[in-house]
């Protein structure tokens, strides 16, 4: 039977899955940890949890859980709980994805949906120390393909706004403010970027030298192509940042209003 998941309760977007269950040592890669073995022995069976293991079953044969940083959270699971008294489910409730049933874009989006976005539910931080709204907020302005599929898939093309990026993070509570700060951060930075790439593009720049071998030129010109292509994704990643910023803005005069 199939059933629609809707990974977020603020927006109406589901995707098709099936339900079936599936070992819990087999979900966490401890099959072959005898100590984990004897704990799920005598574990609970077929049981569902806040937010149940999502698999994406791909195409060519084989399944990845998209979200494991979230499973391993609610079982209270991690390195150190090897040296602590082990509690598993033997069993628990999942949720197939098939892969053929998506496009390239909308795996993309339920990764992400799955991945980081569930994950503001059990973490603040990730595992360097930095917050994880922030991050998602870069990726989403760094990754264009991301960015234009949210705004088709989720928000019916409209343009990604503070009001739209605050229900896509509203597992982490987050205030207008806080997330137009942000967005003015990842501005300023970008506009730095985008100055750097233009002086290193500036002939002006350039110091004389020998005339280059083939292989001095090959090079020369590998770069010059690289430059030119962070040049167009930086200037992208502008464009998503300031219109982002301007809606804040008129957002900001109509509560004012």
């Amino acid at each position: 039977m199939d059933i629609y998941l809707q990974p977020l309760p603020n927006l109406t977007f589901t995707i098709k899955s099936r339900m079936a269950t599936q070992s819990t040592l087999e979900l966490l890669n401890l099959t072959e940890n005898q100590n984990y073995q004897r704990a799920a022995l005598n574990g609970d069976h077929n049981i569902l949890l806040t937010h149940p293991p999502i698999l994406l079953v791909h195409e060519g044969g084989g399944q990845s859980l998209v979200n494991r940083m979230s499973l391993q959270a609610q079982l209270k699971f991690s390195k150190k709980s090897q040296k602590n008294n082990i509690h598993l489910p033997s069993s628990l409730i999942v949720y197939y994805i098939d892969e053929k049933t998506l496009n390239g874009d909308l795996i993309m989006l339920a990764k992400f949906l799955f991945g980081p976005i569930q994950r503001l539910n059990y973490a603040k931080k990730d595992s360097k120390g930095r917050l994880i709204w922030k991050k998602i907020i870069n990726d989403i302005f760094e990754n264009t393909a991301l960015n234009e599929c949210i705004e088709n898939t989720l928000l019916n093309g409209d343009e990604l706004s503070v009001s739209h990026l605050k229900k896509l993070l509203s597992f982490a509570n987050l205030s207008d403010s806080s997330i137009a700060h942000e967005l003015g951060h990842i501005k300023k930075k970008t506009r730095n970027l985008q100055l750097d790439t233009n002086k290193s593009n500036d002939p002006n720049n350039s110091i004389m030298t020998p005339a280059p071998n083939n292989q001095t030129s090959l090079s020369s010109n590998a770069r010059n192509k690289r430059n030119e292509q962070r040049a167009i994704d930086i200037k992208e990643t502008l464009s998503n940042i300031k219109r982002a910023a301007e809606k804040a803005e008129i957002n900001a005069i109509k509560k004012d209003k």
